[in-house]
């Protein structure tokens, strides 16, 4: 008989463990989870017009945006590459305000009128002073890049190198306003993954969409709003 209420005994445990159990099964759907660093990035759609079918941009317009983006260059990456000049070859050198600038030895420009007249051949006033200033030091104010010294064309010794992410043969065009006087539109700009740099077709990861803006003066057109992709 006492053998008989052990046997019901455990038979009531083992229905109670099963209970238990039972109450939290676990979802038949159920997947390992992923952390956000594992998930594979997924490229992103790409907006806007070529160059070749980018026809609201004249022959002349596009002229003017070559030249802007030259010298945009050597105003955010290398001022010394500026019209022949072998980056920091110069080695005649001002320290001014607390900066080292090297003096312009390239052919193209003979002095600091030279080149200010190029300049304000492509930009207007504003943005070419806009571009002209970097900031060095977060506690100086920006810094002149080229500098006229006693009628000689000086830069600032700097080098920012670019970004290798930058997909250069995908740029994309977006019109944003067309008028007789003006024209804006934005350069779409299309990055890759670092570890993609270096491979072919490497697949666009990031966009970055930047303005230009051109304005028709007296003198002709000009670039008055200017970001270099990068």
């Amino acid at each position: 008989m006492r053998s008989f209420f052990v046997a019901v005994l455990l038979a009531l445990s083992l229905l109670a463990l099963n209970g238990c159990q039972s109450k939290n099964p676990p979802p038949k759907d159920a997947v390992p989870s992923v952390s956000s660093g594992e998930e594979e990035k997924k490229e992103i759609e790409v907006i806007g017009a070529v160059r070749e079918e980018a026809d609201f941009i004249s022959e002349e317009q596009w002229a003017l945006y070559d030249k802007a983006r030259t010298y945009a260059g050597c105003f955010v990456q290398d001022p010394g590459s500026l019209g022949g000049q072998e980056g920091s070859s110069s080695l005649t050198t001002k320290e001014i305000g607390g900066y080292t600038y090297r003096r312009y030895t390239g052919d193209t420009y003979k002095s600091w009128d030279d080149f200010y007249k190029e300049m304000r051949m492509v930009f207007t006033e504003d943005c070419f002073q806009e571009l002209n200033a970097v900031q060095i030091h977060a506690e100086k104010p920006k810094a002149e890049i080229y500098i006229n010294v006693s009628g000689e064309l000086y830069y600032l010794d700097f080098n920012s190198g670019g970004n290798l992410t930058y997909l250069k043969d995908m740029d994309r065009f977006v019109l944003t306003l067309s008028e007789e006087t003006c024209l804006k539109f934005n350069q779409a700009a299309y990055f890759c993954d670092r570890e993609d740099v270096g491979k072919e077709a490497p697949a666009p990861k990031s966009m970055k969409e930047e303005p230009v803006t051109m304005v028709k003066t007296e003198d002709g057109w000009r670039v008055s709003e200017f970001s270099l992709p990068r």
